[in-house]
């Protein structure tokens, strides 16, 4: 995140999940700023790291996938925005309370601020966590008008039986392969989108000059 602070703007977690053994499950991040969603729209896709992994005492070599999905927020004086006339009654959601857990399931706070938002007629889920209850709600909310209205372009984009849509849903099959980020045996990012190729792969990982150059030659390429 630090990247994206320093070059497209502010950066906030807004929910983590921590897998089982290490890493994280799930996560969902909100960025500000100018241009963010132009910037980050064709992040949507699988991307792909290999690496020898350090929990193999094998010393084996790992593939790991991570699937990216990028909603658009407009600030809420929009008055004209889609998203933001979008109208969800209580009757269509459940909206569950519980605490913020850190790795391992330790709690990191004793009260039950964090929320987990269900529509109900879509299945959409939207958690968020580490501010106070009223800000997670309004936070989730506000995810949850952004994923219900990617959800219906997704839904007329199939009627009109369009392959160009870049919200699509979350299933690996048939998501685009964005990038393959290689660390064994060689270091080298192979980025998808626009077939370039860079061997400084901690660099890409950290958000530094080299995904910057991905973004902007990824912005002349029309999928």
């Amino acid at each position: 995140s630090s990247g994206i602070n320093a070059e497209y703007g502010d950066c906030t977690i807004v929910d983590k999940n921590y897998g089982e053994g290490a890493g994280l499950r799930s996560g969902t991040i909100k960025i500000s700023g100018e241009y963010v969603y132009g910037w980050t729209k064709r992040e949507v896709g699988v991307h792909r790291l290999i690496r020898m992994s350090p929990f193999d005492t094998a010393g084996r070599r790992h593939t790991s996938f991570s699937s990216v999905n990028v909603f658009p927020i407009p600030p809420s004086s929009d008055s004209i925005s889609s998203i933001q006339q979008i109208q969800i009654s209580t009757k269509d959601i459940k909206v569950d309370r519980f605490k913020s857990s850190g790795p391992g399931g330790q709690h990191v706070n004793t009260t039950d601020s964090a929320i987990r938002v269900t529509h109900l007629q879509t299945g959409i889920v939207v958690t968020a966590q580490g501010r106070s209850q009223h800000q997670n709600l309004d936070e989730a909310m506000s995810i949850l008008k952004s994923r219900l209205y990617a959800h219906d372009l997704h839904i007329k984009a199939q009627q009109l039986k369009s392959h160009h849509t870049t919200l699509s849903s979350n299933s690996w099959g048939s998501e685009a392969q964005i990038r393959t980020y290689t660390m064994h045996p060689t270091a080298r990012v192979k980025d998808h989108l626009t077939n370039l190729e860079v061997n400084s792969t901690d660099d890409i990982l950290e958000g530094g000059s080299d995904l910057d150059y991905f973004m902007r030659n990824a912005l002349a390429i029309t999928r």
